[in-house]
C-alpha cells in the first residue's frame, strides 16, 4: 500500500506494527510441539523503529528481530567426495521498508554451509519461488514422494494464512507468517535429497 511520503508519517506506521503486539495463538509443526506466535520468547525479541535509507528509494522502517531464533540443521552426504556437508537455516526476523511510497515486509534468512555464512533478505514472493522450485522437482523427479508432499503442505500452510486483501502490516500476522516459513524451510531442510536449491535461494 502506498504511505505518504512524509518521514513522521513513516515513523508513525512502523511504531504501530511494533506496538500491535500479539502473541496468545499458537501453531504446529510436525517437527517440533506447539510454538508462540510470539518468537517463544518475548524478552528476545527486539524492535528497532529508526528511519534510515539503505538504497535509492528505498527506507528501512523498522526491524524486528529474536535473539534465540530456533535454527534447522542437517548433513547431507557428498557422492563425490563421499564426506558431509553440513547445513544450518534460520529465520531470526524481518523489517519493514518502504519502496517508492511501498511498504513491503523482508524475511530474514540466514543459511550457514560448513564455515560459511550467508544472510538474505526475502520477500514472499522469494519464498513462493522456492515452493514452486519444490513442486517442480517433486512433479518430475519424485512423484508422490511423502517428503516432498510434506514441503508442499507445508507450504499451504503459508499461503492459507495469507489474507485476501493486501498484504497485513499488523504484528500478529508478521509473526506468524515467519514463524510459518520458518517451520517451511525446516521441514523443506529434512525432507530434501540435496541442499542446492537452499544455496540459490539465500546465496
Amino acid at each position: 500500500r502506498s504511505m505518504p511520503s512524509t518521514s513522521n508519517n513513516k515513523m508513525t506506521a512502523a511504531i504501530e506494527v511494533i506496538d500491535d503486539f500479539e502473541s496468545s495463538n499458537k501453531i504446529y509443526s510436525d517437527y517440533g510441539h506447539y510454538n508462540d506466535l510470539a518468537i517463544d520468547n518475548q524478552e528476545n525479541l527486539s524492535t528497532t523503529s529508526e528511519s534510515f535509507d539503505v538504497a535509492e528509494g528505498t527506507t528501512i522502517l523498522c526491524v524486528v528481530e529474536n535473539s534465540k531464533a530456533p535454527v534447522a540443521c542437517r548433513s547431507f552426504e557428498e557422492k563425490i567426495t563421499h564426506g558431509t556437508v553440513s547445513i544450518r537455516i534460520s529465520v531470526p526476523g524481518f523489517r519493514i521498508i518502504c519502496k517508492r511510497g511501498e511498504q513491503l515486509v523482508e524475511y530474514k534468512v540466514k543459511l550457514r554451509i560448513q564455515d560459511k555464512e550467508f544472510v538474505a533478505w526475502r520477500q514472499y514472493e522469494h519464498f513462493q519461488t522456492l515452493a514452486e522450485a519444490f513442486s517442480i522437482f517433486n512433479s518430475i523427479q519424485h512423484p508422490k514422494d511423502q517428503g516432498l508432499m510434506k514441503i508442499l503442505s507445508a507450504w499451504k500452510e503459508v499461503v492459507n494464512n495469507r489474507p485476501w486483501f493486501p498484504t497485513s502490516l499488523k504484528m500478529s500476522f508478521l509473526l506468524k507468517e515467519l514463524k510459518l516459513l520458518e517451520i517451511f524451510l525446516e521441514i523443506a531442510l529434512f525432507e530434501i535429497p540435496h541442499f542446492n536449491l537452499f544455496e540459490e535461494f539465500v546465496c
